[in-house]
C-alpha cells in the first residue's frame, strides 16, 4: 500500500508538472521560401520526446507536438519546438498548434494556441525539429548573495528580441572572460566582453540590428568554465 501511495503521489505531481504550458510563446519566421513555425518556452517534464507531425488543409497548417517518451523525470524544462514549411503558395495562413502525451494521455489532444502569418511562394515539403533548452532539478530559489559562489551564465532576457536583449553572468573572483556571439553555423558574430572583470554580478546589452532573424549562441568563457546558451531573433 505504501509503495503504491508513493506511485499514485508521484504520478500526480509528474501530471500537474506536464500540463503546465505557461511559458509558451507561437510565432513564425520566414526566410526566403521557407517558414519556420515555432513554439517556445513549452515547460514538460525534462524526459519528453516530442515528434513534431504537420499538416496542411486548405489555408491552416496543423502542428501536433506528439511527446513519444516512455519513461518520466522528476524535473521540469524548457523545450524549443520548430516545424519547417517549404514551397506554400502566396496567401494567408493560420496555425493552429497541439500537444499529445501518448504516456499519461494517449486519448486527449492538447490545445496550444494558434497564429497566421501572410506568405507568397514555391514543391511542398515539410520537415520538423526540436530543440531541447537547459534541462534542471526543481529547487528552492535563494536570496541574493553580496558575491558570486560560482561562475554562472544565465539566459539572456527577453527571448525571443527584437533587436536588443541583456546577458547576465556571475564570476566568483577576479579572471579574465570572454562572451562572444555566433550564428547557427559556428561563425563568430560579435566579441561582447574579452577582458578581466573583478568578482561580481554583470549584465551585457546586445544589439542585432544589422542581423537576420534566426537562431544565435552566446558562448561564456572563464578559466575552465565554459557555457553556451541560444538565443532568437525576430524581426
Amino acid at each position: 500500500m505504501k509503495i503504491f501511495l508513493i506511485t499514485l503521489v508521484s504520478t500526480l505531481i509528474l501530471s500537474v508538472l506536464v500540463k503546465a504550458q505557461p511559458q509558451d510563446s507561437l510565432f513564425v519566421i520566414i526566410s526566403g521560401d521557407t517558414v519556420h513555425i515555432w513554439n517556445t518556452g513549452a515547460w514538460e517534464n525534462c524526459s519528453s520526446q516530442f515528434r513534431m507531425d504537420v499538416s496542411i488543409s486548405n489555408d491552416t497548417i496543423y502542428v501536433t507536438e506528439v511527446d513519444t517518451t516512455h519513461d518520466l523525470a522528476y524535473c521540469i524544462c524548457y523545450f524549443d519546438l520548430c516545424a519547417t514549411v517549404t514551397g506554400l503558395q502566396s496567401g494567408y495562413y493560420n496555425i493552429e498548434v497541439y500537444r499529445k502525451f501518448l504516456l499519461l494521455y494517449p486519448d486527449t489532444l492538447f490545445y496550444i494556441g494558434s497564429t497566421s502569418f501572410n506568405y507568397g511562394g514555391s514543391p511542398l515539403t515539410l520537415i520538423s525539429n526540436s530543440y531541447q533548452s537547459d534541462c534542471y532539478q526543481i529547487s528552492t530559489v535563494k536570496g541574493n548573495k553580496e558575491q558570486p559562489a560560482e561562475f554562472k551564465l544565465e539566459q539572456n532576457y527577453p527571448n525571443p528580441f527584437n533587436p536588443l536583449t541583456c546577458i547576465r553572468f556571475e564570476i566568483p573572483n577576479r579572471t579574465f572572460i570572454s562572451l562572444k556571439v555566433y550564428d547557427i553555423l559556428g561563425n563568430k558574430i560579435a566579441t561582447l566582453v574579452n577582458e578581466e572583470k573583478p568578482a561580481g554580478e554583470y549584465e551585457v546589452k546586445f544589439n542585432a540590428s544589422g542581423l537576420t532573424s534566426g537562431i544565435y549562441f552566446y558562448r561564456f568563457q572563464a578559466r575552465n568554465f565554459t557555457d553556451t546558451k541560444k538565443f532568437i531573433l525576430i524581426k
